[in-house]
């Protein structure tokens, strides 16, 4: 059975959402040139797709990474009083 995914139309200029629909996941093209009424900008201007909950799903993964470890200048640096 195929997968639906939910995409998020935003405004290209100030990107706030403009609307959302569902797509079967084999047939999304994310990728095309679509423009729409923005109330916030009062214009059409071009559209940006994004599939929902993507930023959310990033942030998450970003934040179960390990913390790096300072660079060896930076540690020196500190140690000199900079």
């Amino acid at each position: 059975m195929a997968e639906d995914i939910t995409v998020v139309q935003r405004c290209g200029i100030c990107y706030s959402e403009l609307g959302t629909f569902s797509a079967k996941k084999e047939n999304l093209m994310l990728s095309v040139q679509d423009y729409l009424w923005c109330a916030r900008c009062q214009a059409t201007l071009p559209t940006v797709r994004d599939i929902a909950g993507r930023e959310a799903s990033i942030e998450r993964e970003v934040g179960s990474y390990p913390r790096s470890l300072p660079s060896w200048e930076q540690l020196d640096d500190n140690k000199e009083g900079h």
